[in-house]
């Protein structure tokens, strides 16, 4: 059993619990149905112009779930000639590797009707409409702490569901995929962090990992930010 830790609704020795981009790129080719814009004349005047639009676009058939680049805000386009105007250069795009500068965000919406999709309906549903069974989804449980074997991989989870608290065991591994303040705010609390900063709140170290937690940034979209390291 491979343990996913999802948190809905909000991601020392550089080996613990750690997952590489390249190593997870398949997996989200495969996990996104990729719609191209709507081609009139008018659409492609407003269209954001996108370096994901030039990349190869996969067989259907191995796609599952939805994403479509089409028009963008209009608040976007000011927003990106302010940034501009005090140096903040415009990437191609924000998916591909090119972070260091501004992009307009891609979002997950429903083809029919443009509607912004959730992870519910973009991938529990599909999941149960193929009836999966190597899936298992907790509700209204909470994750409170990642259990670490000696060898510093990860084993299991303790979760919390209507205040009884139980443990999760996986048998592969278990991967983190709680946003950008939880995922940090879990490994920390399972003694995953600087150890100073452990030492503050009486949480015994498992790996003495420099940076998690640190570098917190504001941006201009949506206050401060903590880069996830």
């Amino acid at each position: 059993m491979i343990l996913v830790v999802i948190i809905v609704g909000g991601g020392g020795n550089g080996q613990m619990l750690s997952v590489h981009f390249r190593q997870r790129l398949t997996v989200f080719k495969q996990s996104i149905q990729f719609t191209t814009p709507k081609s009139t004349r008018d659409e492609l005047r407003r269209r954001v112009q996108n370096k994901m639009l030039a990349l190869p676009v996969l067989p259907e058939a191995l796609f599952r779930y939805h994403m479509q680049i089409n028009t963008g805000q209009s608040f976007s386009s000011y927003m990106e000639g302010g940034l501009n105007e005090i140096g903040v250069p415009t990437v191609p795009d924000s998916n591909c590797g090119s972070l260091l500068g501004a992009q307009y965000c891609s979002s997950t919406i429903r083809r029919s009707g443009e509607s912004r999709d959730t992870f519910q309906t973009s991938f529990l549903r599909e999941a149960v409409r193929q009836k999966l069974t190597n899936l298992k989804v907790f509700s209204h449980t909470m994750a409170k702490k990642i259990l670490v074997a000696s060898n510093k991989k990860g084993t299991g989870v303790v979760v919390e569901s209507d205040a009884i608290s139980y443990t999760l065991t996986a048998n592969k591994e278990t991967t983190v995929w709680a946003g950008t303040f939880q995922s940090l705010q879990l490994l920390m609390v399972s003694g995953i962090a600087p150890s100073e900063q452990l030492a503050k709140y009486t949480i015994a170290v498992v790996v003495d990992l420099i940076g998690v937690g640190q570098g917190r940034k504001t941006i201009s979209s949506s206050g401060p930010r903590t880069a996830s390291t």
